[in-house]
C-alpha cells in the first residue's frame, strides 16, 4: 500500500513528473465545473496541529471528485505517545479508524506520529505536515513548472531559487529543497542572518546536489525564483529589528527581478512581504491557490487513494 509521507515516496524525478502532469490534466478538469460521481471512497483527516489552506484544501479537494472526507477532531497524535493513560495509542488509533476510512491525511508535529499510523494499517496516509511537508512540495513545484524555463526543457534541471528570510525554520523551504535535490544543477542563493541560514552539515548531507551560495538582496536579479520564508518575531530578533526589517522583500527589491522571475511564499504572508508586491506579475504566491492547490491535492487523492481501489477518476 503506497504512503505519502516523505519525499522519497513520489518515486524520484520520473514520480514528481507523472504527479504534476496528472495535476495539469485535472486543474483543467476542476476549471469547469461537472459532476464526479461519488466514489464512495472516504478519508479520514487527522489533524492534531492547526492548518489553515492545508485541512479545508484536502477537505474541498476531496469533494470536488467525489471523495468523502471527515475531520477526526478528537485525534490526539503526539499528545498520544507522552504516557498519557486517558489517550489512546496511535497504533490502536490506527488499527480500530481502518474498517472506516478508505485513506488518512494526517497532520502532526511529530514526524513518528503519520509513520507509526502507517505503520498499523493498509489504508494509504499521506503526510499533511510534520517537519516535512511534502504535498505543499507538490503545490510548489506545480506552481514552478509554469515558469517559461521549467515549462520549455520540462525539468527543474539548472533552475535557480533565492531563498529570503528565517530558512533554518522554514519546513516548506526544506521539503521544496528535498525535491529539488533530485534534479541536477539547482542552485539556491540564500539571503538570511548567519544563525538562521542553512548550516553546512545539512547543505552537503540533506541537499548534495544543490549548489548554495550566500548573496545580498542587491543582488536580486538572475533567478527563476524567489522563495520568501518569512521572519517569525523572536528575542534576538523583536518586531521593527533592523535585521528583521532588512529581510522583507519590497516592491523596490521586485522591480529588479527578471522580467519572468517568479515570487513564492508559503502562505499566510504576515510581514515578509510589502503589500504592493502582490499587485506586480511576478508575484505568483496567491496563484496556486486558484486552481494549482486543488489540482495537486485532487490528484495526490486520486494517485494515492483512488487507485488503490481501481477507482481512478482521472487516468
Amino acid at each position: 500500500m503506497p504512503h505519502l509521507l516523505s519525499h522519497e515516496d513520489y518515486g524520484g524525478p520520473e514520480g514528481i513528473n507523472l504527479l504534476l502532469d496528472r495535476a495539469t490534466v485535472m486543474e483543467e478538469r476542476l476549471a469547469t465545473p461537472r459532476h464526479f460521481l461519488p466514489t464512495n471512497v472516504v478519508v479520514g483527516l487527522l489533524f492534531s496541529s492547526q492548518s489553515t489552506r492545508t485541512r479545508n484544501g484536502f477537505a474541498t479537494s476531496a469533494s470536488r471528485i467525489g471523495v468523502w472526507s471527515r475531520e477526526i477532531g478528537e485525534f490526539r497524535g503526539s499528545n498520544a505517545q507522552s504516557g498519557d493513560p486517558q489517550t489512546e495509542s496511535v497504533e490502536d488509533t490506527a488499527l480500530s479508524l481502518a474498517p472506516y476510512y478508505h485513506g488518512f491525511v494526517i497532520r502532526d508535529p511529530n514526524p513518528s506520529v503519520a509513520q507509526t499510523f502507517a505503520l498499523h494499517t493498509k489504508r494509504p496516509v499521506i503526510n499533511g505536515g510534520d517537519v516535512l511537508h511534502p504535498t505543499q512540495t507538490l503545490i510548489d513545484m506545480y506552481a514552478m513548472r509554469k515558469h517559461p524555463y521549467v515549462r520549455d526543457q520540462g525539468s527543474f534541471d539548472g533552475v535557480i531559487i533565492t531563498a529570503i528570510g528565517s530558512l533554518n525554520d522554514s519546513r516548506s523551504m526544506k521539503s521544496l529543497l528535498d525535491g529539488l535535490n533530485m534534479y541536477d544543477d539547482v542552485v539556491v542563493q540564500t539571503i538570511a542572518p548567519d544563525d538562521l541560514d542553512y548550516s553546512q552539515d545539512e547543505k552537503t548531507t540533506r541537499w548534495p546536489k544543490v549548489a548554495f551560495r550566500k548573496i545580498e538582496k542587491g543582488d536580486l536579479g538572475n533567478e527563476h525564483f524567489v522563495y520568501v520564508a518569512g521572519f517569525p518575531e523572536t528575542p534576538i530578533y523583536p518586531k521593527g529589528s533592523p535585521i528583521l526589517q532588512a529581510h522583507i522583500l519590497t516592491h523596490e527589491d521586485a522591480l529588479r527581478l527578471h522580467e519572468e522571475a517568479m515570487i513564492l511564499c508559503p502562505l499566510p504572508i504576515m510581514d515578509e512581504i510589502e503589500y504592493e508586491v502582490r499587485h506586480l506579475p511576478a508575484a505568483g504566491y496567491f496563484d496556486p491557490q486558484n486552481m494549482g492547490s486543488p489540482a495537486v491535492r485532487a490528484t495526490i487523492f486520486d494517485h494515492y487513494v483512488l487507485s488503490e481501489y481501481g477507482l481512478s477518476i482521472a487516468f
